[in-house]
C-alpha cells in the first residue's frame, strides 16, 4: 500500500503528481492534483491534447473547460471525462483545485500526461 499526501500552496498554478506508473505493455496511469488561481488558463495559449483518457474531479472552486464543440462550467463535485486526443483547456473562474487521473494506452509518439504538464 502507498499513501499519498497532497500539499496545496498558494500560486497561480500548482501541479502535483501523486502517482505515475510508466507504461507496462503500453498501458500507463498518472494521478495527481492541480490548483489554479482565479483567472488562470491552462495552457495559457491554445489547447492541450494528451495520449490518454482523463477523468477529473473538481474539488473546490469553479472553472470552465474549453472544448472545440463548446465550453462547460464546472464546480466542486463535478466530474469531467476527456477522451484521449481531444483538445481542451481549463480557465479558473475562482481559486480551484482538481484531482485528475490519466489512464489508457501510452502511444509511442506522445508521452503520458502531455496535456496536464505545461507545454
Amino acid at each position: 500500500m502507498q499513501v499519498l499526501k497532497t500539499d496545496f500552496v498558494g500560486s497561480d498554478f500548482m501541479l502535483e503528481r501523486l502517482l505515475e506508473l510508466g507504461p507496462k505493455r503500453k498501458a500507463a496511469l498518472e494521478v495527481g492534483t492541480v490548483e489554479f488561481a482565479a483567472g488562470y488558463r491552462h495552457p495559457q495559449d491554445g489547447m492541450s491534447v494528451h495520449s490518454q483518457d482523463e477523468i477529473s474531479l473538481i474539488l473546490s472552486g469553479r472553472l470552465v473547460v474549453e472544448h472545440p464543440s463548446g465550453n462547460a462550467e464546472l464546480g466542486a463535485g463535478d466530474v469531467v471525462f476527456i477522451p484521449a486526443g481531444e483538445p481542451h483547456a481549463s480557465r479558473a473562474l475562482e481559486q480551484s483545485r482538481v484531482y485528475f487521473v490519466l489512464f489508457g494506452l501510452a502511444e509511442d509518439n506522445l508521452p503520458a500526461g502531455t496535456g496536464i504538464a505545461s507545454k
